[in-house]
């Protein structure tokens, strides 16, 4: 008896989603149930998260926009319309005080949120430009990743965006070698300054949480 998750092709990608449902006849999904996703008549696919960050992750986070764009990809390659972010949050709320020279200072609320699992719904219509956007977004940078393989040379891959380098890879061991050793193509230099899809204004219809929804609700 073999187990495994479903695997996923399109042209030489391979992924493997966590629950991908094709549910045509309108059934329930055990599987969708048991994590706190009923969907009824509908093909879905959940990416499931496990996080230990001390507040809720929204789409001005950039660890939420990864999780959001994984599961895009796979909207994608299945042509899929909904999917689900289902985070599961492993410790209690912490909320930022200030930064010092030593580090970062929180304070846990009473208030906060408690240890559990928050599910963002995704639509991704099937006529949206961004499919496409996003299609040709994979293949590139699945071509670079290759061609600097093959090549053995680094310097054609793009860096993280500046915005984002001075908070994120200072406290990366590999700090030194990426940013003082390696070299960078001058055209990965401009691939790194490319504006994001999900920076432009439109691109996201970004609903938040009320007590009257059943999930929060991340619309492309």
């Amino acid at each position: 008896m073999g187990v495994s998750q479903a695997e996923l092709e399109m042209d030489g990608l391979i992924a493997h989603p966590d629950i991908m449902s094709e549910n045509e006849k309108g059934e329930e999904n055990e599987r969708l149930i048991e994590a706190g996703v009923k969907a009824i008549g509908q093909s879905v696919i959940v990416e499931l998260k496990d996080t230990v960050n001390g507040r809720s992750l929204d789409i001005t986070d950039q660890k939420f926009r990864s999780y959001l764009r994984q599961l895009l990809y796979y909207l994608v390659m299945t042509n899929i319309e909904k999917g689900i972010i289902s985070i599961r949050y492993n410790s209690r709320e912490l909320r930022w005080i200030k930064s010092s020279t030593e580090g970062d200072y929180f304070f846990r609320p009473y208030n906060g949120r408690d240890v559990g699992i928050e599910s963002w719904q995704v639509f991704l219509p099937k006529e949206d430009i961004a499919r496409e956007i996003l299609k040709n977004e994979m293949v590139r940078r699945k071509s670079l990743f290759l061609r600097a393989l093959q090549e053995n040379n680094v310097s054609i891959l793009p860096r993280l965006a500046e915005t984002i380098r001075n908070t994120r890879c200072p406290y990366c061991k590999f700090y030194q070698k990426c940013m003082n050793e390696d070299n960078e193509t001058e055209d990965a230099r401009e691939m790194a300054k490319e504006r994001d899809l999900l920076d432009i204004s439109g691109v996201v219809d970004f609903k938040p949480f009320s007590p009257h929804d059943e999930f929060t609700e991340d619309k492309i």
